[in-house]
């Protein structure tokens, strides 16, 4: 498929076996894309430990790359819905001029909740993460919008939104 990874270093999971999808049904094209050598390569982000069990850090296609630095929303998502004033929420990348991009956090609060930037910093320090890891501008939401279907956070029209509330910004 590629190259394989050094335990612990993050790449795309691709996987192999009797229980695999064969191919998506009426389209040879994006089969071709994901099946390479026996391997279905799943667009997930994933590390293996020393004990070779596998950590999802969520999908390829949303990694915000700030100042040359990986950043994967969904291992910061995860801690943040540990928050107890924290209903949902969905972190983006937003263009930066300076670092290429950064994260901005959509949340919804729970019921009678309010809080600022301020305070998700210092929950997420508290939990040790990383500084350049901690999203910089906090959108706050009444609910989240959907794809179509209904079943995930429409990442990319957050990541329309904040786009152009910064060029407003800019030229506002």
């Amino acid at each position: 498929v590629g190259n394989i990874v050094p335990t612990g270093e993050v790449g795309e999971v691709c996987v192999s076996g009797a229980n695999t999808v064969s191919g998506y049904y009426g389209n040879e094209e994006l089969t071709r894309q994901l099946w390479q050598d026996g391997w279905f390569c799943t667009g997930d982000a994933g590390k293996i430990d020393a004990e070779g069990y596998v950590t999802l850090l969520g999908r390829k296609r949303d990694v915000i790359i700030r100042g040359g630095q990986n950043i994967y929303p969904f291992e910061i998502e995860g801690i943040l819905m540990q928050h107890p004033k924290i209903k949902d929420l969905a972190i983006v990348g937003m263009p930066d001029a300076e670092m290429g991009e950064r994260q901005c956090a959509y949340v919804v609060p729970k019921e009678g909740q309010t809080f600022g930037l301020e305070e998700v910093a210092d929950f997420l320090k508290s939990q040790k993460v990383a500084t350049y890891k901690i999203p910089e501008r906090l959108e706050i939401m009444s609910e989240l919008p959907l794809v179509p279907a209904g079943n995930k956070v429409d990442k990319a029209r957050l990541e329309k939104d904040i786009a152009h509330k910064l060029k407003a910004e800019q030229d506002g």
